[in-house]
Order: structure tokens, then sequence, then C-alpha cells
């Protein structure tokens, strides 16, 4: 792109580079700081630690030294001086230029034909050379003060952090550590450790130098890992004991061998196809984890059954595989099928989600080629022969009892076997019973209404779950043209009070428009100060300073930085486009008007007004100019000499070989008002006698303006943005509503502008775009699966039952996101649109058994069916359910951040597996009777016809 631009004819004085911007930010930051110590030492010093931290660890992308280490020789003209030495700044200027210069001197031809190149090189070597300059006897340093500083002068940094117990604020100088993009943060952390033991055991640094890291991220990462990990290993103990309860030990280990090689298989996957094990991956394995056994429960839960039907161990599996091989393979499809559309979302959402999705279809398909391969093969070996006769006939022997575990295994298996039991006696109880059925139906009907009506449409909408963090942003909005020692200033006096915070870590200063406040870690903290408290804290303590800058234009906000990928700052975002300029500021200010009067609305922003900075413009009087004989091009060059800033050579005084700029300009008392351009000497008439100097207001017109400083352009049109902030218990969403309402057709007319010349963003667009797409995504899910099971089942109808298990799902859903204060956000909703592709599997393989059960028993009443079928199928459907419960449960317990997704998954899984064992087997039955009613009817007018035409 920067070739591109290259090619583009833009104006010389036009600046152009395109540069990547890593939105994540740095995963470490030093600051080197100092209460004596000048900038240069600092930044001397960071030269040397930043090469030695560059070279400990291979995961070190680079490390960015903030303000830059590079420096200049600046030269400042003393104005005064100057006059009274009667020199002129351009004599001066050139002197210095053709001392500075290197210039090729020629060539030398030698006798023998070939020729020698002369080069003239400067006689200037150092500062002090510099100083020996000079003008008409004049030596430079009478004239100018020469200093080496750095580029960034007039930047000054500081960081906060604790220091013998008291929280403390320093100038200092920081060093940016960026890791590889596949990096590892955590071997990242450990190499740095290394290499900051050796500089202090080395003492590198004076004693009133600190080197102190204001950012850790691995810190952050090591503790999600390693609570991720703990959720997990709870979560395969409870998924492990399900096992053994609900199933027998033997058929237990059967299931649990596929979970180590599901996880081997998975991890090497994601690392070939250049994943790293972080906080979503991670996350992906734990949400799969109680999942990836259900087919393996199935298939051997299948055999089991066969077995116990008097099959011999071959035969069993055998008949178990090609039994359930298709209904096995549907489920898995349709579970794949509803994560597909995630990892395709577009945007930053979708790449902070994308892992979850990759991990989970990878997990499945690994989880599936195990359980139709190791699953029947372990069978064969483990798997006992008996009936379910002579199984439930079976009594405790002594060592059992004395050993305990199996006796609790086998009393456990008996207490399932009771409940099957009971839920056999009770489907046969509903099916017997028109009215029992209607009510059931009836009553889930009702349920799932009034779980959305009461619960579903009263949930907040956000884009990530509120959770308790630990950074603080302090926000700065400056002025148009700001300086940085104005923006420098504004820190100090703000940090000074914000470090007073209770909790507070660190603080650095990022991008010189916000300051990231590290606070202790949530569970260090006392009760009742989460992230949200310590930020009104903050704005608190920042209040009298916030208001004193307040009068300059510098707006100060403490906000908590929540989780997930940055949003907008401002709520509400209109983009005006057009091609008059006049037009889209009435528009904008017109705009910004009726925005400003809602009372939601805490800030306006409008870039027409709040973009304009003001400047002073110099034009000349071409007949001042001639009659007083001053070229214009020579006045402007002592303007620009006067107020700017010229390189005039380099020179290396370092000793490194490293050249520095040299730069010459005025001193900041020759530039302080309009009055020092009006004044400023730029020639000498000599026509007249005596000579008169010629000031800039003898041959020019100089004004104060206000202007916009830049134009801005989108596909060829001018953009001008009207931005506002809504208060929290605002609605962000009514405000754009009456945005929309208020730029009718007719009004924008009156500007000459069309809807098309308008588009709206900022975060409450962003959320509901996102939720759009979350939309899509359910909706696409819903028609995915609903193909896959018209395929299975060769139905239309039978697939459109199975998915009933959906809305069957949402009626705990929304009652039990609301119970635990969680939102209706993109991680909940993850969950939401995950249970379209679980809570079916419980209805495939229960539909699949029915099909294949009516098949082989034709003469059977379709009551009767569906009872066995539900006794077939109770233990194989409840196992499933809980251990997907189970594997989820630890982390929706212990995680703010995943509990909205873990709580949807548990809550709609609940009622799902309910709803499969109840309410579907009456569907499943008036399905089939409305099905032979539908046939009989055919027949008859089939014979009629017959009849007729016979």
């Amino acid at each position: 792109m920067n070739t591109q631009l290259a090619d583009i004819a833009l104006p010389q004085e036009v600046e152009t580079n395109v540069e990547i911007f890593d939105v994540v930010g740095p995963s470490f930051v030093y600051a080197i700081a100092s209460d004596s110590a000048s900038i240069d030492e600092l930044l001397n010093y960071a030269d040397i630690i930043a090469e030695r931290l560059a070279d400990s660890s291979a995961e070190i992308k680079d490390i960015e030294i903030v303000p830059s280490n590079e420096f200049e020789i600046s030269i400042q003209y003393d104005a005064d001086a100057l006059s009274d030495k009667g020199l002129q700044v351009n004599e001066v200027t050139s002197a210095i230029q053709s001392r500075l210069t290197t210039l090729p001197g020629g060539a030398l031809q030698q006798e023998n034909g070939s020729a020698l190149g002369i080069t003239v090189i400067s006689s200037v070597a150092s500062i002090s050379d510099l100083t020996d300059i000079t003008v008409n006897d004049v030596r430079l340093d009478e004239v100018a003060t020469i200093t080496r500083r750095p580029v960034e002068y007039d930047s000054t940094y500081f960081a906060g952090y604790i220091e013998d117990g008291e929280a403390i604020s320093k100038e200092a100088v920081y060093l940016y550590v960026n890791k590889q993009s596949d990096g590892d943060v955590i071997r990242m952390d450990s190499d740095l450790a290394v290499v900051e033991e050796m500089l202090l055991d080395e003492e590198v640094l004076p004693q009133d130098i600190t080197l102190v890291r204001v950012l850790d991220n691995a810190a952050y990462v090591q503790r999600q890992l390693e609570a991720l990990v703990t959720n997990g290993i709870i979560g395969l103990i409870l998924i492990l004991v399900v096992l053994m309860l609900f199933i027998n030990l033997r058929t237990g280990i059967t299931v649990a061998a596929i979970i180590p090689l599901a996880f081997l298989g998975t991890l090497g996957i994601l690392y070939a196809i250049g994943f790293s094990i972080n906080t979503l991956t991670l996350f992906g394995l734990l949400l799969v984890l109680g999942i990836l056994v259900d087919n393996a429960i199935v298939i051997a839960e299948g055999i089991v059954h066969e077995l116990e039907n008097g099959k011999a161990k071959m035969e069993a599996v055998h008949t178990a595989m090609r039994n359930l091989g298709p209904a096995v393979t549907a489920a898995t499809l349709t579970t794949i099928t509803v994560f597909i559309p995630f990892a395709f979302l577009g945007g930053v959402i979708g790449s902070f989600l994308k892992y979850i999705p990759y991990t989970i279809i990878i997990m499945l398909i690994m989880s599936y080629g195990l359980a139709i391969t190791v699953t029947p093969l372990v069978s064969r070996f483990l798997m006992k022969e008996q009936t379910k006769e002579q199984r439930r006939a079976r009594k405790l022997k002594k060592w059992q009892i004395i050993t305990v575990l199996p006796a609790i295994i086998f009393l456990a298996q008996g207490g399932i076997d009771k409940l099957e039991d009971l839920y056999g006696n009770f489907s046969e109880a509903i099916q017997k019973r028109a009215w029992k059925k209607i009510t059931l139906v009836m009553l889930s009907l009702g349920l799932i209404g009034g779980s959305v009506a009461l619960y579903g449409v009263q949930l907040p909408f956000q884009q990530f779950p509120t959770d308790d963090g630990n950074t603080i942003e302090i926000k700065f909005e400056y002025p148009t043209g700001t300086s940085k020692q104005t923006k420098a200033n504004a820190i100090a006096n703000i940090m000074d009070d914000a470090i007073t915070t209770p909790y507070f870590e660190s603080y650095f200063i990022f991008e010189q428009n916000s300051v990231m406040m590290i606070m202790v870690e949530p569970e260090d903290r006392a009760e009742g100060n989460d992230i949200y408290v310590l930020q009104d804290i903050a704005n608190e303590r920042i209040s009298d300073a916030a208001k004193d800058l307040l009068q300059s234009g510098i707006e100060v906000q403490a906000e908590a930085v929540g989780v997930g990928p940055p949003e907008a700052d401002y709520d509400v975002i209109v983009e005006l486009r057009g091609d008059v300029q006049y037009n889209l500021n009435r528009a904008a200010s017109d705009l910004a008007s009726y925005i400003s009067e809602q009372d939601a609305v805490i800030k306006i922003d409008n870039s027409a007004t709040s973009d304009l900075t003001e400047s002073i413009v110099v034009e000349f009087d071409n007949e001042a100019l001639q009659d007083n004989a001053i070229d214009p091009l020579v006045a402007n060059s002592i303007i620009n000499q006067v107020f700017g800033q010229r390189t005039v050579g380099t020179l290396a005084v370092q000793g490194d070989g490293i050249s520095d700029d040299v730069v010459v300009e005025f001193n900041e008392d020759a530039k302080h008002s309009i009055d020092d351009i009006r004044d400023l000497i730029v020639g000498v008439n000599t026509s007249v006698f005596p000579p008169v100097e010629i000031t800039l207001d003898d041959v020019a017109e100089i004004n104060n303006v206000t202007g916009l400083e830049t134009i801005k352009r989108l596909d060829e049109k001018r953009v001008i943005t009207v931005q506002a902030r809504v208060s929290n218990d605002g609605d962000a969403d009514a405000i754009t509503t009456l945005v929309k309402e208020y730029l009718t057709d007719e009004h924008l007319a009156e500007y000459s502008l069309d809807a098309d010349n308008i588009v709206y963003g900022g975060a409450t667009a962003s959320q509901d775009e996102n939720f759009n797409n979350l939309g899509v995504v359910f909706l696409l899910a819903i028609l995915a699966v609903y193909l896959i099971l018209i395929y299975q089942f060769n139905s239309y109808v039978q697939p459109g039952l199975i998915l009933f298990t959906v809305p069957l799902a949402l009626i705990g859903v929304f009652p039990a996101l609301t119970w635990v204060g969680s939102s209706l956000d993109m991680i909940s909703g993850l969950g939401i649109v995950a249970l379209v592709g679980i809570v079916v599997n419980d209805a495939i393989v229960f539909v699949d058994y029915f099909n294949r059960l009516r098949k082989k028993h034709s003469t059977w009443k379709i009551e009767k069916i569906i009872v066995e079928t539900g006794r077939a199928r109770f233990k194989p459907i409840l196992s499933t359910s809980i251990t997907t419960i189970f594997g989820i449960l630890p982390l929706t317990l212990n995680d703010p951040f995943w509990r909205g997704l873990g709580t949807s998954l548990i809550a709609g899984l609940t009622f799902s597996t309910l709803g499969t064992l109840i309410v579907f087997p009456i569907l499943l039955s008036w399905n089939d009777t409305i099905m032979r009613g539908i046939s009989r009817c055919w027949k008859f007018c089939k014979c009629k016809v017959i009849k007729k035409s016979a």
C-alpha cells in the first residue's frame, strides 16, 4: 500500500505512511524512572536494557523505546543577539550549513589513466567545533544556544508504581515489549525475568534510576490458564464420576479411554495449524469436554443393551455399530454444523471468537473418530457378557463392601435402574391418557412463551459480559492542536491524584491520550471493591484536577476496561458524507443540537467544530513588496526560519558512528505572539537613504483564522462526524432510533443530502451488527441441522419434531440468565446457538431407536413402542446430558466471564433433556397417529377412485 501511495502525485508537503497497528498492544511494559536523571541519561540506559531484553527470548517481536531514543543537535538563535551583532539569520544558517556539508571535490587524473575521487570532509566533528563557527568575527555561541537533545524533546512521560509500600509517580522512559504473533507470553516472562535478575546483579543501573514492570500480561494469562485448567480437572473428575455411577465400571473405563486420546489429537492439530494454547482455545477444550464422550456413551450403552439382550460380544458390537452408527454420525454433524458459522464471523468479534469454534470442531471430529473405532475395540475386551436380569440379580461381594467404591457404584447403578423403571411407568401412564398428553404439551408451550415474554425481553443487551477486571483507563480528550508538553503536564497533574486510588499497582501512558492504570487482582481485593467501584473512586480522586483542566478544554474520565475486543468510545456515531462542506457543517450543527436535547446524552462531539484549530495567515501585498524591494521568497524563508525548524546537516558526536540531525530554529522568546510575527524584519529597503528595515507588517496582512486542520474524506466524499456518549442508565438504541427518525429524506434534502449520505456507527451500531450476525448464525444453525436430519431420517416431519427440543431448552435459558445476573451478550449468545447442535442429539438417538423398533415390531401399538424406546434410551440420554452439564459446571460457577455461556448450556440442556424424555415422545406418538390416519385416508380415497373407474 505504501508503494501505491508513492505512485500518487500528492503535494510534497503531504506525508503518507501505512503501518500495521496492533490492537492487542504490548505484552510487557517496563519503565526506567528517576527523580534526578535527565531524559538523555534514561534514554541511554534504555538502549542498553532494550538490547539485553531483546536478546533474551525468541518470543519477542520487538521492543519500542518511548519517547524515541533518537537525538538531534539543536541550534536556537537569539533574535536580540542577532540584531545586536548586526547579523542576518540567512547568513548564519548558510555558514553553519557550509561547515557541515560533505562535498565532492572532483577527481584527480593519474598518469596511468585512472581517476581518484576527491571528497571534501566537513571540518566540524563535535559540538565544540560548532561553537567555533564565526560569521563576521562573531562566534556562533554568542548568538545561539547549542544543545544535544532527544528528537521528542517536548514529550514528557511519567510512570507510576509501588515503591516501599507507597504509590509514586516519576518521569520515565518506556520499553514496550511486543511478542511474536505465535509467541508464548509465559515463556517470554521467564526469559525476561532472568535478564532482570542479571541487570540487578551487575548493577547496570545507578541507585537513582529504577527499572520496573508497569504492565505484565503474563501474570494475567497465567492466572487465566491456571483457573481454566483447574476447572477442567474438576469437570473431568465429575464426568468420570458420572460415568462410573450411571454406567458400570467396565463401560465407564471404555468411554473414558477416548478422553486423553481426543485431547492429545486436538492439541496436535491445533499446533499443526498454528494455534497456540490460550484462554480461548483452552475454553473451547473445556466447553466440549462433556460433549466429547457423548458419542462413546451412546455406542457403549448400545453395546451393553445388546449384551443385556443375550448377544455375544462380537455380535453385540457389530449390531450396536450398525444400528447406532448413522445416528451418531448425524448427531456429530449437527453439533459441528452449529459452530461452523462462528468460525467465519467477520470483524474484530470474529477474530476474537474464532479460536473457540475451531477448537470445538476439531475436538468433535476427533472424538467421533475415536468413538467409532476405539470404543468398539475396547468394548470387546472389557465388556462383560450378561443379561439385564443377571446384572440386576448380582449381589455385592464382601471385598466390594470393604473397598467401598465398588459398593457405591453398585448402589448408584441400582438407583439408576429404579429411576429407569419409574420413568418407564410414568411414560406408560402418560401414553394411556390423551388429556395428560394435551396438558403436558400445553404446559410446555406456556412455559416457552412465559420464558421469552417474562425473562427474554427483560435481559440487558451488551457486547460482552461485565466482569471484574484489573485495569482502569484514564482517557484524555484534548482540543485540536494541543502541544505534547501541555498533554504531559495534564497527565502529570491527573495521575498524582489517580495513584491514591485504593489497590493501585502501576500505570503507564499509552499513545499520550490514555493512561492504563493497573489495579490489584480481583481475588486479592476486599469484597465490595470491584473494578467499577474503583473506577468511581478514581473519578472522585481526580475530579478537582479534571475541573481545572476542563477550563483549558481538556476532558478527563476514568473508565474500567472491560473484557473482549475494544469498543468505540462513543455510543452513537453518525457520519455525514457529501461534496459541499458548507451543507455538511449546517447538517452536523443541526443534528448535534437535536441530540444534545436528549436527557440521556452526556457528551456531544461535532467534528465540524471540535476539529477546528486556530492558525495565522500571512497574505503578502504585492505592491508593498515592490515598493520596499522585498523578495517574497526571501521573506517567506525568514518566516519559516523564525517559526519553523530546518535541518541543515548531520553530525556524529557520540563515537558510535550514528549521526544526529543538526536543526536550526529561533528560541521561544522570538515567537510568543502575533506581534512577534508583525515585528519580524524580512529585509532592508536600500532604495532610500538611510536604508530602512522592513517588517513583515509593512508588506503583508496578518490575521488569526480558525479552520479545519484536516479535511476528512471517505469514498471521495467529505466527512463530518457527530458523536454522542450516553449515560450508564440511558438507552443508546433509543437515541439511535430518534436520530434515524429525525433524519428523514425531507429533512436531509434541506442540506442537499439523502439517506445514502448517512452512515451509523459507534458502540451501539457495533453491538446491533454483532447481534444481527448472531441471529443469522442461529437461523443458519437451525436450517443446517434441519437439512442434515432430513437426509438422515428421509422425512420432513420428524426433523421438525426434533428441532422442537430447541424452544424447550429456552424454557430454562432466559430465567436462568436472569437469576444469575447475566446479560444477553456475545458469550451467552454463543451458548444459546450451541444448544441448537447439542440438545437435538438426544432426540436424534430417540427417533432412530423408535424407527428401528417400529419397523421390527410393526404389530405393536404406538404407545408401547414409545414406552420401550424411552426405557432403552433413558440411561444414555440422562448420562450424556449430565456429563455435558458437569463438564461446564465448574467454569460456570468460578468464572464470571463464561458464566452466561455455561448457564445457557446447563439450563437449556436440563429442560431439553426433560422435554426429550417427556414431551417429545408425545409429539412423536401424535405424529405417528396423524401420519397413519393420513395414510388410511389416502388408501381409502385411492380405493374409491379405482372402484369408480371400474
